[in-house]
């Protein structure tokens, strides 16, 4: 009983910390449908005035745009270790609008399924559509640099 109890209080418990996670996506292919393509992620907390960063740069082949999109929200949730509230800065529409309007058509559904756990083990989550957000060209540059491995979608 006292474990249910925690976990009941810990979900309705206010987090006074928020956290801001930046997305950006570059997509190399003739269609969305397969090519390749990468990601970065930037994950702001500011404490105290001061704003502290973390970054990760992945890229991946033999995927569709959609999914790089969808990877790249999971992957940057797995690096929120502790529930707060988080708002999700997403440069292009596959995953915001999925997410407002529940449906996601029965695709990728091994990613949706991660990316609801991961939501759920926080007290807030926001994924709005923000393409031209204060990072955004700093994203895009260490994207275009390429300092990032390449990893075969199965």
């Amino acid at each position: 009983r006292l474990a249910i109890y925690e976990i009941y209080h810990r979900k309705r418990r206010k987090s006074t910390v928020k956290i801001d996670i930046y997305i950006i996506t570059l997509w190399k292919g003739t269609n969305f449908a397969k090519g390749s393509g990468a990601y970065g992620i930037l994950l702001e907390v500011v404490k105290d005035g001061t704003p502290y960063t973390k970054e990760h740069y992945a890229g991946w082949e033999n995927l569709s745009y959609p999914k790089l999109q969808l990877r790249a929200a999971v992957d940057a949730l797995a690096y929120v270790t502790r529930p707060c509230e988080v708002k999700v800065h997403m440069d292009q529409g596959y995953v915001t609008g999925a997410w407002e309007s529940k449906c996601n058509n029965g695709k990728y559904m091994g990613l949706w399924d991660s990316l609801k756990q991961r939501v759920e083990k926080m007290d807030n989550v926001e994924i709005v559509l923000d393409g031209k957000h204060e990072y955004a060209s700093y994203l895009t540059r260490q994207l275009e640099a390429g300092n990032y491995p390449a990893i075969k979608d199965q």
